[in-house]
């Protein structure tokens, strides 16, 4: 009779350390390797995505795509007078840029052409932070092969997103317009330009 007890004491124990067992493979240790292309996800399953103001932590940033190291070079994000202040980007092919900061947005709201949305432009997560700025000044020294941002045109407003993409990585992508018109206010078509791409140097 004892015997049988103890042997129904262990199934019972077992059981239940299965159970155990069961719920921890089901949950990640802190201590196991996140996949870094994987998402990261909330409870509620919505996107976190890691997100910055431009030009508040990270300053340098080197050419990512061939269009970028063509136009643009490599380029240094500054603001004037901290945060709130214009946004100064400095490029290595020889423009320079003063932008006052008009609105914020997410990369799945719409730029206002097509119903394109920011993230499809940025190459940037859907929940990344974008912020759009006026194009204060432009100047674009003779150096500038290509021009501007937009080239010949002059351009009259940028969007920007600082965040960490897939890989872990810190990266900035911008997009260059020339419309009168911000990208995602709604009306007019804000003309996109071209979108360039940094890593963090």
């Amino acid at each position: 009779m004892k015997r049988r007890a103890f042997l129904a004491a262990v199934a019972a124990f077992a059981l239940v350390a299965g159970c155990d067992r069961v719920g921890e493979s089901s949950v990640p240790r802190a201590d196991e390797q996140r996949d870094s292309t994987a998402p990261v996800t909330s409870p509620e399953g919505v996107s976190i995505v890691a997100t910055a103001e431009p030009g508040a932590a990270r300053n340098r940033w080197k050419a990512q795509t061939e269009l970028t190291r063509t136009v643009a070079g490599n380029m240094t994000a500054s603001m004037d007078g901290g945060r709130g202040g214009a946004l100064i980007l400095a490029f290595a092919n020889g423009i320079t840029m003063r932008l006052e900061r008009i609105a914020d947005q997410v990369g799945a709201d719409r730029t206002g052409s097509d119903n394109v949305t920011f993230s499809s432009t940025l190459g940037a997560d859907p929940n990344a932070a974008v912020f759009v700025y006026r194009v204060a000044e432009e100047t674009v020294a003779r150096s500038a092969a290509s021009g501007g941002l937009c080239r010949e045109a002059r351009t009259t407003h940028v969007a920007l997103s600082e965040f960490v993409n897939r890989q872990g990585d810190w990266v900035f992508t911008l997009a260059a317009y020339r419309g009168a018109n911000p990208p995602g206010q709604g009306g007019a078509d804000p003309l996109f330009c071209a979108a360039y791409g940094y890593g963090v140097i």
